[in-house]
């Protein structure tokens, strides 16, 4: 993730954790899940595909507490980048950002060099931190469900929609979240859409991030399974 994530890294530089957020992945399904998404990333007049996936590969129990293994996986083109995060399982629910609560974090970037170990997901790649915290204010569930359709069919997914907002240095932030939840598809989320601004004096910056249903599962492999 962190070959696409540098054009959200010029636009995010030095914005740091707010309030309670209503974070992108909350739920915690059965150890073996996975699902996975189409990822098209816009800034300015730059465009870069990708399929993004998240799964679970094997529960562990660490000084008495049930942990997951949770991976996240980012495919654009052959550049493979790939998050490994043992986070406890009490850290999932409404309310809760896990993703941001692992207790050991390990990553694997393109190339030939070993995965290695980071004290958290903001350390080794900070603008994704960002966009899987989700809103801050404004937070709000539109009245209808709303269709997503996927190569098999479609989900009527409960709409929740916010803003993340920052003043730092004089240059002023706005990401503004839509994301699509279903219950039935592994960690809940079926779609999101992002849309940050980025003020600094007469200058402004626009990102927009597109994230649709591509498939899901029950037989998640790890791909780190040397990681335990």
């Amino acid at each position: 993730m962190k070959s696409i994530f540098w054009l959200f890294t010029v636009l995010c530089f030095g914005w740091s954790s707010a309030a309670r957020a209503d974070a992108l992945v909350q739920n915690l399904p059965a150890d073996g899940s996975w699902i996975s998404f189409h990822v098209i990333l816009k800034v300015e007049d730059q465009e870069v595909r990708a399929v993004w996936s998240i799964r679970s590969v094997g529960v562990k129990t660490v000084d008495g507490v049930p942990c997951r293994w949770i991976e996240l996986e980012s495919v654009e083109g052959p550049k493979h980048m790939i998050f490994k995060l043992q986070i406890p399982e009490k850290e999932f629910g409404k309310g809760k950002n896990p993703l941001g609560s692992a207790r050991k974090v390990w990553a694997k970037f393109p190339g030939d060099a070993p995965a290695k170990e980071y004290s958290n997901l903001a350390e080794v790649d900070l603008p994704l931190s960002i966009i899987i915290e989700g809103p801050t204010a404004d937070i709000k569930r539109r009245a209808d469900k709303e269709p997503i359709k996927w190569q098999n069919g479609q989900f009527d997914s409960d709409v929740f929609e916010g803003v993340h907002r920052k003043e730092l240095f004089g240059s002023k932030y706005e990401l503004t979240h839509v994301v699509w939840k279903h219950a039935d598809v592994p960690f809940g989320v079926t779609a999101m859409k992002q849309t940050l601004k980025m003020q600094f004096g007469e200058q402004s910056r626009l990102g927009k991030l597109d994230m649709s249903l591509k498939e899901f599962g029950k037989d998640a492999k790890s791909a780190l399974p040397q990681v335990q």
